[in-house]
């Protein structure tokens, strides 16, 4: 059945009327509305977007997020004049990444010129700010990873994968289960969102992407029209996870990723800097 079945993954098990009546007041096209009650934690993300999808009547998905706030009137037309007029298309998002390395890591993770966004973010000090990059002419900009705050799909035989638990690295997996579908992903500048929320960067998720990228390994790295992925880019993921495992106080790991970092990355000014503050904290810790 042409429509869009959204589906809503709920930690409250019951959606807030104000959500329920921005989706209803915006959406423009054919839906109804899934919400999987997930208040005692009964399911993994992946369970209870399976689920969804099993519940769902209609031929496109739409998996969102319930702390959101979508500004764009008739945002459902626009997906499906997407999904109808080119189907190369596997996944739209909002905002995604055009590389994933092989090493553990989220989207986001990758340097500014590989990020594609268009959102509003509110962040933990009261701030928000517009987020808009990534585009050119077209309001459909190609990557290979979308983020998991708002993402449409075909209602195909992909799924989510059930090899991986928790809350993390749905997005991710799902992208790259799209793309070895044969389809492209894209996020798009045209449907616009407010995202009262940030990911949560604790140690199962730091554990969540190890796991996705031993699972994946064979799949990575990626990048769009089949480039490689350079030395440096790969440095600067090395840094991220170096940044990551001394956060959280593991310091064999800290310095393992430290000096792939080195290894890999066209070294700075900046870079003499890191180094310097890695062995001051490799001496006090």
């Amino acid at each position: 059945m042409q429509g869009i079945s959204i589906i809503i993954c709920s930690k409250k098990g019951i959606l807030e009327k104000n959500f329920r009546k921005n989706i209803e007041a915006t959406v423009g096209s054919v839906h109804e509305i899934i919400t999987i009650d997930n208040s005692t934690n009964r399911y993994n993300i992946f369970e209870a977007y399976n689920l969804g999808i099993r519940k769902s009547k209609f031929s496109y998905l739409l998996f969102i997020h319930e702390d959101v706030l979508i500004h764009t009137p008739k945002f459902g037309e626009i997906l499906l004049d997407y999904f109808k007029n080119n189907e190369e298309i596997g996944l739209i998002g909002l905002a995604g990444s055009r590389i994933k390395t092989k090493i553990p890591s989220s989207w986001w993770e990758h340097e500014r010129e590989n990020q594609v966004m268009n959102i509003i973010q509110h962040y933990p000090n009261g701030k928000k700010e517009k987020i808009l990059f990534g585009f050119t002419e077209k309001p459909l900009s190609e990557v290979v990873l979308i983020d998991g705050v708002f993402m449409a799909m075909r209602k195909t035989d992909i799924s989510f994968d059930e090899r991986l638990a928790g809350f993390h690295n749905y997005d991710q997996s799902i992208s790259l289960r799209s793309r070895k579908a044969g389809y492209k992903n894209f996020v798009t500048n045209e449907i616009l969102l407010e995202h009262y929320s940030i990911g949560t960067k604790d140690q199962s998720w730091l554990k969540s992407n190890e796991q996705f990228s031993a699972l994946y390994h064979d799949d990575l790295p990626q990048a769009l029209n089949g480039r490689k992925i350079t030395k440096d880019e790969r440095g600067y993921t090395y840094f991220r996870l170096y940044s990551n495992y001394r956060g959280f106080g593991d310091k064999k790991n800290a310095a393992k990723a430290f000096f792939k970092y080195l290894y890999f990355r066209n070294l700075s000014r900046k870079d003499l800097r890191i180094i310097k503050e890695f062995l001051n904290w490799g001496i006090r810790t």
